[in-house]
């Protein structure tokens, strides 16, 4: 008896669908731009792969605009060849290495064009080494976790095999990005950054292999003392205040908009210095590096040569750092490495920073408080504080600018006032009479997404490096801007012994800023993170020529050598 025929049933029809999206049943035909088989081409079984593609799509559309047109090609062409390798293996029935496959690379684009979106590079092994930090970008922790969340979730999202030529595309993308490689150069592609950032790893463990190996003359890099430039002999003796302040670009004081009022006016009655450059990048790098004008190999390295504390404890004074992460352990024993007779840190108080930190607000009042302790001695003292209210993502926690509605603003605005407020009680107390102020920042305002939308007209820089403020003052002091022509932040300690009349032996890259430009110094106009590499002479920003780099690169292997043994 012949059998009827018999339509499928709607559950029927679906696992079809289901096993059409996982490439079980039917053949790759590349050659083959046929629709699909009616039954299973409706939108909703292609919408998981419109909403995959498309927010890699959308991520990569920001991160052109945001960052120039001159990513859009090869994250493109890497994005299409994601898709035609993933695609082709679902097409031959390898389900699961497909889906892998897939997932696993549209993981490392789209975080990389993320990171590239919220900040101005692809993902750099300097980000992955303050990996421990990240509790201090909470500011936007919301935004950063929906985000990850988001790429998480379209990364490992299964989609279907569809009919395309994926062997000829993906060919043509791969000709297509390496054409535009031999011409515009690597460092535009997301997956290739990967590379770039191993062999960083790479390289780094190699040299600490080697810096353990080296046998470094410490006559290379011993000076007797310091140079004397400055003749002024007055302030011999005074107390001696330094405050460096998280990420602060000389360009936000100087800005149109009028954030920073007060640090804008005392620059213009201090001793100023202007077109001054970071030497690196970040804050682990940054105040260590000041301190004892040198450079770090690694964050938390630490330096057993000498310091601008040790100098000024060797002429008779006492010295104190003021922790403004008293609950951050990590920071606590970073201070705790340097020498100071003093860290002052209440770990067991509640503040009302971020990530319970002192708000700057706190900050300038724990200063004032600790001036006024450190006084009753009758002894000069060195007291640095490290500000940290204007951290990558924070808001303000008092002040705010304008209608309050943009955070970057405000958090700036916040630490003006705050010093301001500062300034008007030292120069109302008896401090003031003995006591030289010292105000800088450990690096320049990092960019972000925020500063780009704030203020796009100063984003043509690289984002860790810029000009920064620096400026010496105490009332009656006599106002003069300084141009000092590019050169950097390694020469802060040597320029503030210098003016105090402070000297010693010393193992400073830089140089007294009160010395001729052309003074010979091999490090004052070279920025270095570990990575990247500038210079700054002339206040031109540059890159290294290879000749320059080499020399540079030799002369850090031994003073990292050094510093990590000390001179004996």
């Amino acid at each position: 008896m012949r059998r009827r025929f018999q339509p499928k049933s709607r559950k029927q029809q679906e696992l079809d669908a289901i096993y059409y999206a996982y490439g079980t049943n039917h053949e790759e035909d590349d050659s083959d731009w046929e629709e699909a088989d009616e039954n299973v081409s409706t939108a909703a079984e292609y919408l998981p792969f419109f909403l995959k593609y498309g927010f890699a799509l959308v991520l990569t559309v920001l991160a052109a605009v945001r960052q120039g047109p001159v990513f859009l090609l090869p994250c493109l062409m890497e994005l299409l060849t994601i898709f035609c390798l993933s695609n082709r293996l679902l097409r031959m029935k390898h389900v699961w290495p497909g889906r892998i496959v897939n997932a696993l690379l549209m993981l490392l684009y789209n975080a990389q064009v993320a990171v590239l979106v919220f900040g101005s590079t692809y993902i750099t092994l300097v980000m992955l080494t303050n990996v421990d930090s990240l509790q201090d970008l909470s500011g936007k922790a919301v935004l950063y976790i929906l985000s990850a969340v988001a790429i998480l979730v379209f990364s490992f999202w299964p989609v279907r095999s569809v009919r395309f030529p994926n062997i000829r595309v993906m060919a043509g993308a791969l000709a297509v990005e390496l054409a535009f490689t031999m011409f515009i150069g690597s460092i535009y592609s997301p997956l290739f950054d990967y590379c770039t950032v191993i062999q960083s790893y790479r390289d780094n463990q190699a040299l600490k292999q080697k810096l353990e190996k080296l046998d470094v003359d410490p006559a290379t890099f011993e000076k007797k003392g310091i140079n004397s430039y400055d003749t002024d002999e007055s302030q011999k003796g005074k107390n001696i205040v330094l405050i460096l302040t998280e990420g602060l670009s000389q360009d936000i004081i100087d800005d149109d908009q009028n954030v920073m009022p007060n640090l804008k006016a005392y620059e213009g009655k201090s001793l100023n210095f202007t077109n001054y450059y970071n030497h690196t990048f970040a804050t682990y790098r940054g105040i260590i590096g000041q301190l004892y004008s040198g450079y770090q190999m690694e964050n938390l390295d630490e330096n057993h040569l000498v310091s601008i504390q040790q100098l000024f404890q060797e002429n008779g004074y006492t010295t104190s750092f003021i922790n403004t992460e008293p609950k951050n352990a990590q920071f606590s024993n970073y201070l705790d490495s340097m020498g100071f007779d003093d860290v002052v840190s209440d770990p067991n108080n509640t503040y009302s920073g971020q990530v319970d930190s002192l708000s700057d607000k706190e900050a300038y009042s724990t200063l004032f408080d600790t001036m006024e302790e450190k006084s009753k001695s009758g002894q000069p003292f060195f007291t640095a504080i490290y500000t940290f209210g204007t951290h990558l993502s924070f808001d303000s926690t008092d002040e705010t600018f304008g209608d309050g509605s943009n955070a970057l603003l405000n958090k700036f605005y916040n630490l003006d006032h705050q010093f301001g407020e500062f300034m008007k009680k030292f120069e109302k107390s008896d401090l003031a009479d003995n006591t030289v102020i010292v105000f800088t920042t450990d690096h320049t305002t990092y960019i972000d997404d925020s500063y780009k939308s704030t203020f796009p007209e100063l984003c043509t820089r690289p984002g860790n490096v810029g000009k920064i403020p620096l400026f010496i003052y105490y009332p009656g002091i006599k106002a003069e801007t300084v141009d000092v022509e590019g050169r950097n932040s390694i020469d802060m300690a040597p320029t503030v012994c210098d003016y105090m009349s402070i000297s010693g032996k010393n193992y400073f890259l830089g140089e007294s800023l009160f010395s001729p430009t052309q003074n010979n110094n091999n490090y004052d106009t070279f920025f270095t993170d570990s990575e990247a590499k500038y210079k700054t002479a002339g206040g031109e920003l540059s890159k290294l020529s290879d000749s320059e780099a080499s020399i540079f690169d030799t002369n850090l292997q031994n003073y990292y050598a050094l510093k990590l043994v000390g001179a004996g």
